[in-house]
């Protein structure tokens, strides 16, 4: 393919606006779009690896210009999915948690049904936590053969 043609900017342009860009993304998109345009490389791929980026990241950059030109290629304001749920209920999510009520992860993904009305598998719960940062906090094992009234004896005399 003949990208001197089919990029419409010309390098003087592109090597100018690369010099005024703030953010490294766009200026590394526009030395991929430069490279391509002046010849340096001759391909979508070496030019992506130019800037440090894999052959298929370099078609989607190359799909982005050809769709809607250098705005669309230097605009970063698309939606990007986070998940289900969203800021509000991961707070409620958070509250829960931290009145104890969930013992495993099956608790958490009936209460998210139930309450939410947002359905997970038990795999999904488990990776949701891990991204919340959400840990199962128990406390420290007991002997069952211990005497709890000598026990509480104990705290009860030796606190005076």
């Amino acid at each position: 393919m003949d990208y001197a043609t089919a990029i419409s900017e010309s390098p003087d342009t592109l090597k100018e606006l690369m010099g005024k860009q703030k953010l490294t993304i766009h200026r590394d998109r526009l030395q991929y779009l430069y490279a391509l345009k002046t010849q340096e490389v001759k391909s979508q791929k070496s030019a992506g690896a130019l800037i440090g980026l894999k052959e298929r990241q370099s078609q989607n950059l190359w799909q982005l210009y050809r769709q809607g030109g250098l705005t669309l290629l230097l605009d970063l304001s698309r939606q990007t999915y986070f998940g289900k749920l969203s800021s509000v209920q991961m707070s409620l999510l958070r509250t829960y948690l931290k009145t104890d009520q969930a013992n495993s992860l099956a608790d958490i993904q009936e209460w998210l049904e139930n309450n939410l009305q947002v359905t997970y598998t038990l795999g999904g719960i488990s990776l949701l936590c891990k991204r919340l940062k959400i840990k199962l906090k128990t406390g420290r094992p007991s002997n069952v053969r211990q005497d709890k009234e000598g026990m509480e004896a104990f705290k009860k005399t030796s606190m005076n």
